[in-house]
């Protein structure tokens, strides 16, 4: 027999055969087919042992062929459902790895998202309160540049630049600051360039050098 098969089996319709035989017979028989099937090989010269055993052999031929079969299936369908799982595991793993590296990616968009919309913010902030330092024949014209820089996205957000352009302002003539603010927001500047002011009838734009914004 094969290794691990630990059984075989009599059919109900070979019981005929055995009533045909001698108790003493029937006995041989049985004893011949546990040796066959513990595979010791057993040979006989008794003529009827030898008749009664050849169909019962091959029963047990086609019962042992059939059950090779079984565990052949068997043993594959195992190895599909392993693999099937092993599979899905990973698939799994694949699938919580993407769905923590959206999450992250999100989390640093709105960090990222609220990170730029603070300045806004701030530029309000500090736009309100410091534009009152501002003397109040030139306050029209701060507040102008302060609008203008918003406008294109360049807010003012530090207060030590918003302290320092209302000195600066303040220091200069309403005629100088006016000229500067205009030039700069009708050549789309981002800074204010207050040395070209002598030059305010054909200003070039290659002495634009060292803005303060």
């Amino acid at each position: 027999m094969a290794s691990n098969k630990k059984g075989f089996v009599l059919y109900a319709d070979q019981k005929d055969l055995f009533e045909q035989l001698s108790n003493e017979k029937a006995g041989e028989l049985i004893k011949h087919i546990f040796a066959y099937v513990n595979d010791e090989d057993p040979e006989t010269d008794d003529l009827f042992i030898k008749l009664a055993f050849t169909p019962i052999k091959q029963q047990l031929k086609r019962d042992l062929e059939k059950w090779s079969q079984t565990k052949k299936g068997r043993s594959k369908a195992g190895k599909a459902s392993a693999e099937a799982r092993a599979n899905k595991k990973q698939q799994e793993s694949i699938n919580s790895t993407n769905v923590k590296f959206v999450q992250q990616s999100s989390t640093k968009l709105n960090k990222a998202q609220q990170s730029s919309t603070n300045p806004t913010v701030n530029v309000n902030v500090n736009v309100n309160d410091n534009v009152n330092g501002i003397n109040k024949d030139k306050k029209e014209i701060f507040t102008k540049w302060l609008n203008y820089r918003k406008e294109i996205k360049k807010g003012v957000t530090v207060n030590s630049t918003i302290n320092s352009l209302i000195e600066k302002f303040n220091s200069t003539s309403v005629s100088k600051c006016e000229w500067v603010v205009n030039q700069s927001i009708q050549n789309n500047y981002t800074g204010l360039f207050w040395d070209n002011y002598k030059e305010s009838n054909n200003p070039s734009k290659s002495n634009f050098a060292n803005p303060i914004i």
